[in-house]
């Protein structure tokens, strides 16, 4: 493999240098190198990557849509509802991911919110979209996604401007070549991402307004303690949207955390437990959250007993 090539590569899935995915979900915070590009195209056992499409910036110069299931019409659908030219990756599950590729730096806010649209269009609110956050706060990485070409697995399969496949024999895969030759020259235009987001509403997320609400310098001992036991204390049916919407609340009036880091937290809280929520109903109840301005934690509702901190003086004052 040509050092040329790598670098072709590294530059169309261009994301944040000091951290990476390991290929078996862990969170590595050191400098992602082009060696480690290498070997991931060259398949290397434990070697994949995946890369954290936000920047210091809070730009990307990639998106993603993760169906994480073989829904490939789907997805050739989604891909139809974004602007510019896009790829079908065949994941390393055999799901479907569908790829853009940026000219030019786009904000992270327009990127999600172009995403966002097409999968609501489509009726899917809870497929992922990568990148999950608009800003990140400092320390934070957000999500990554795994790269495709791991060596001779996960090939893209399809492209912008390829007539409708059969169903018998839909997909055929493109070598790393090819997906090089054809994806360089067609990146989405970046502006046009932008207008996009634009005319549906979207914009900059705005200066968190340093008011009483959101000044906090901690989470509340019950929002610590509640995802700190996740796993041993799941969410359930009955409780879902109190506790969820509390527990925003509680996360919101850190002056540490956005809407962004709120979402993330509720994510894992949420899919921690039984019969979680949808993607959009969290996202409504973050949005909710953060424009009451509320300062209450909500501890004292029976509702939130079987969650609160044992300690918490307002759930047993």
């Amino acid at each position: 493999m040509h050092l040329d090539d790598v670098h072709r590569f590294e530059a169309l899935f261009d994301g944040r240098k000091d951290a990476y995915g390991a290929d078996r979900g862990a969170v590595v915070k050191r400098p992602l190198t082009t060696r480690m590009y290498t070997d991931h195209l060259r398949g290397l056992p434990g070697h994949g990557i995946g890369v954290f499409p936000v920047r210091d910036d809070f730009t990307v110069k990639f998106a993603a849509i993760d169906l994480d299931e073989p829904d490939f019409e789907l997805a050739r659908e989604l891909a139809g509802l974004l602007p510019g030219h896009c790829w079908l990756e065949k994941s390393r599950s055999g799901n479907a991911h569908v790829w853009t590729f940026f000219s030019e730096p786009v904000p992270a806010w327009a990127a999600r919110a172009v995403l966002r649209a097409a999968t609501l269009a489509m009726g899917r609110p809870e497929v992922e979209v990568f990148p999950k956050q608009a800003e990140l706060r400092p320390g934070m990485v957000g999500n990554y996604i795994n790269l495709p070409y791991f060596g001779d697995s996960r090939p893209m399969i399809w492209q912008t401007g390829e007539p409708e496949a059969s169903s018998v024999e839909p997909w055929h895969p493109y070598s790393f070549e090819a997906f090089l030759h054809d994806a360089e020259p067609r990146r989405s235009d970046s502006e046009e991402w932008i207008r996009r987001a634009r005319a549906i509403g979207a914009a900059a997320p705005l200066p968190r307004d340093d008011s009483e609400f959101g000044t906090r310098s901690s989470l509340h001992m019950c929002a610590t303690y509640m995802l700190e036991h996740k796993e041993s204390n799941p969410l359930t049916s009955g409780h879902r949207h109190v506790v969820l919407w509390n527990l925003a609340k509680m996360i919101l009036n850190c002056r540490e955390y956005d809407e962004a880091d709120a979402l993330m937290m509720l994510e894992g809280f949420n899919d921690a437990g039984t019969a979680p929520l949808s993607q959009r109903e969290l996202e409504v109840i973050v949005t909710n959250a953060n424009a009451g301005q509320w300062t209450s934690t909500g501890c004292d509702d029976p509702i939130m007993a079987p969650y609160v901190h044992p300690d918490c003086p307002i759930a047993h004052g």
